[in-house]
C-alpha cells in the first residue's frame, strides 16, 4: 500500500513538474516573441496616430508599446504578465479595427489567453492553445487541399511572381520549375492536414516539430512572415503537453 502510494505521488510530482515546466517554456517564447513585435510597432510608431487616429482616451501609442516591451520581458519571468499583455493586445486590435498582421496577431491574442488561464487552471490552459494550434493546421491544410491551384503547384508560383511579397531572386527562379512546386504543395498540404498525429507519440510530435520550424523558418525567409515564425513555435510546447496528457 505504501509502495502504491510512493509510486503515485511520484507519478503526480512528475505530471506536474513537466507542465510547469512546458508553462515557463510557452511563457518565455511568447515573452521573446511579443517583444519583437513591440519593437516593430515603435519602428512605425510615428505612423500609428496619423494612420489609425487613436481615440481620445486612449494613453499615446509611446506608452502602449513601452508597456508591451516591459510585460513582454516580465512574462518570461512571471505567469502574471500574461493579462496586461492580453488587454494591450485587445486595445491594439481596436486601434487597427482588428489585426494588425493577420494569423500571427490572432494566435498571439490565443497564446496570450491561454497564459492568462493558466493561472487558474494550467492543465486547460495549455491544452486550450494546444488544441487551437493543432486546428490551425488542420484546418489550413483543408482548404489547400480543396483549392486545386495548390494541388496542382499553381498557387506557388503567383506567390513567388506576385508584388505582395519582396521575394528573394533565389526563390524566384523556382517559378521555372513546375514539377519542384507541385511536389512542394503536395508537401505543405500534407504536413499540414496530418499535423495532428503529433498526438501518437514524442518521437513523431518531435519530428513534426522540426519539419514545423524548418517550414516556418522558409516562410521567414521567403515571405518575410517573421512574426508566424515566432508565435507559432511558441504553441510546440502546449501540444508537447497535449501529447504527453493523451499519450
Amino acid at each position: 500500500m505504501i509502495t502504491n502510494f510512493v509510486s503515485s505521488y511520484l507519478t503526480v510530482k512528475k505530471f506536474f513538474g513537466q507542465m510547469f515546466d512546458l508553462l515557463k517554456l510557452t511563457c518565455i517564447a511568447v515573452g521573446f516573441s511579443v517583444f519583437l513585435q513591440n519593437l516593430e510597432l515603435w519602428s512605425i510608431r510615428s505612423h500609428i496616430g496619423p494612420v489609425w487616429k487613436l481615440p481620445k482616451f486612449f494613453p499615446p501609442e509611446q506608452i502602449m508599446i513601452a508597456l508591451g516591451l516591459v510585460c513582454s520581458v516580465g512574462l518570461c519571468v512571471d505567469l502574471r504578465f500574461a493579462i496586461p499583455l492580453l488587454i494591450l493586445a485587445l486595445i491594439w486590435s481596436v486601434v487597427f479595427r482588428g489585426s494588425f498582421n493577420g494569423g500571427s496577431d490572432f494566435m498571439t491574442v490565443t497564446l496570450l489567453i491561454g497564459l492568462s488561464l493558466s493561472l487558474w487552471n494550467p492543465q486547460f490552459g495549455l491544452s486550450y492553445v494546444g488544441v487551437q494550434s493543432l486546428l490551425s493546421y488542420l484546418i489550413s491544410g483543408r482548404a489547400k487541399l480543396k483549392d486545386p491551384d495548390w494541388r496542382k503547384g499553381k498557387f506557388l508560383p503567383y506567390i513567388l511572381q506576385g508584388k505582395s511579397y519582396e521575394i528573394p531572386n533565389f526563390f524566384k527562379t523556382f517559378t521555372a520549375q513546375p514539377k519542384l512546386l507541385t511536389t512542394l504543395s503536395l508537401g505543405v498540404i500534407f504536413f499540414e492536414i496530418s499535423f495532428p498525429v503529433v498526438l501518437i507519440s514524442p518521437r513523431v510530435a518531435l519530428l513534426y516539430f522540426a519539419v514545423g520550424i524548418v517550414f516556418h523558418f522558409l516562410n521567414f525567409m521567403v515571405l518575410g512572415l517573421n512574426r508566424f515564425f515566432f508565435i507559432w513555435l511558441a504553441t510546440y510546447p502546449t501540444i508537447y503537453f497535449l501529447q504527453q496528457q493523451l499519450g
